[in-house]
């Protein structure tokens, strides 16, 4: 029965993923459509790339600590998604980290939190990979 269920969930990412490269193309023909209709203005010499807000970092720290938590919470569901919302946990709160400090010379906690939390859950899937990690069940006296 879980292995019906197993591919089913398989089919319907691979369709969400056609799906996806399909609206993708579309978009691309749509914009090179349009950007041959009418010719590209003149850029200036010296145009710095935007920078981005405060809002926005804070709003990648969010991301960053939810993404630890749930990797710390449900470490033991299915390790190897856990491990990918680990790795995506520590890019959000490291890049947060990184573009706070450089740009606003501040120490974003939520993102400091958001990566330990990332950390600890990484040393979490080691644990109890190699077997180091024991059985909470039997720890909480069930």
């Amino acid at each position: 029965m879980s292995s019906l269920v197993g591919l089913l969930l398989l089919l319907a990412g691979f369709a969400v993923l056609v799906q996806t490269f399909a609206w993708i193309a579309r978009a691309v023909e749509r914009r090179a459509a349009s950007a041959s209709a009418c010719p590209p203005a003149p850029l200036p010499a010296e145009e710095e790339a935007p920078q981005p807000s405060l809002g926005v970092i804070l709003q990648g720290a969010n991301y960053g600590l939810v993404l630890g938590v749930l990797a710390c919470l449900l470490f033991k569901v299915w390790p190897p998604l856990m491990v990918s919302l680990s790795a995506a946990g520590i890019g959000f709160s490291g890049r947060t980290l990184v573009q706070g400090w450089r740009r606003y010379e501040v120490l974003v906690y939520r993102a400091l939190a958001g990566l330990a939390l990332s950390l600890v859950s990484v040393a979490l899937h080691y644990l109890n990979l190699t077997g180091q990690l024991p059985d909470l069940g039997r720890l909480a006296g069930g």
